[in-house]
Order: C-alpha cells, then sequence, then structure tokens
C-alpha cells in the first residue's frame, strides 16, 4: 500500500471508532492524537517527496538548493512549487522529527487495547 492509502486507512479507523464504536474501544484521546499524527505525517511525506525527486546541489557549505525541472511557462506560484532550500539544520531537524514521530506511534500501539482476532474469526456452530 502506497503512503497515501496507509493515511486514508488510518482516517478512517479513526472516524469508525469515534462514531460506530463512540470510543469504547480506542480512548479519544489516543484517536486525537493519532489524528495529530496523521497530520504531521502528511507534511513530513511532502518534505521527503521533495527531498526524493528533486534535482539536488549545494548553494554553499551549509545550504541545499533542488529543483523539480517542471515543464511550462514559469510564475511565481510554481517557483515556490518547483524549488526548494534547505539548510543542514533544517535537514537535521526533519530527521528528528521524523524519528520523533516513529517513537510517537510506537508507544501509541503499545497503549492500544489487544484483541484475539483469531477467537473473533471463529463462528459459532
Amino acid at each position: 500500500m502506497s503512503a497515501v492509502r496507509v493515511q486514508a486507512a488510518l482516517t478512517q479507523a479513526i472516524e469508525i471508532h469515534r462514531v460506530r464504536y463512540q470510543c469504547r474501544r480506542v480512548r479519544k484521546e489516543i484517536l486525537d492524537e493519532l489524528t495529530a499524527i496523521n497530520t504531521k505525517v502528511t507534511t513530513l511525506r511532502a518534505m521527503r517527496n521533495k527531498i526524493a525527486h528533486f534535482c539536488w546541489m549545494r548553494s554553499n557549505d551549509e545550504e541545499l538548493w533542488g529543483t523539480n525541472f517542471a515543464g511550462g511557462m514559469p510564475s511565481p506560484k510554481k517557483e515556490q512549487r518547483h524549488q526548494a532550500k534547505f539548510t543542514l539544520d533544517d535537514l537535521a531537524a526533519l530527521h528528528r522529527e521524523s524519528y520523533a514521530v516513529v517513537d510517537q506511534l510506537l508507544s501509541i500501539f503499545e497503549a492500544l487495547p489487544k484483541i484475539n482476532e483469531d477467537a473473533l474469526l471463529q463462528s459459532p456452530r
């Protein structure tokens, strides 16, 4: 599954737990935290895509400049979208933030109630 689909599935699961199960299985605080993390992941994923898909060069020892070589007529709006600059400190901060989100997700998953799926799948005879 793509990252976008995983995020969409998480959003749907959160909504199901809020509406259908009325937060009886998963506490509202955990659902709120997962929603906030999902928003952070969207931002981090956009930054990751720029880093992965742009062509990068060093502006100087402390800064990187990248472009995606988009075609078409240039405009100020497109220029902002098709170019990016990162300092080494920006990249280090993105790295720390990404790992912090992973750690936060791991702690949330540990707090989720454990459900025995095999017992739920067995049909009564």
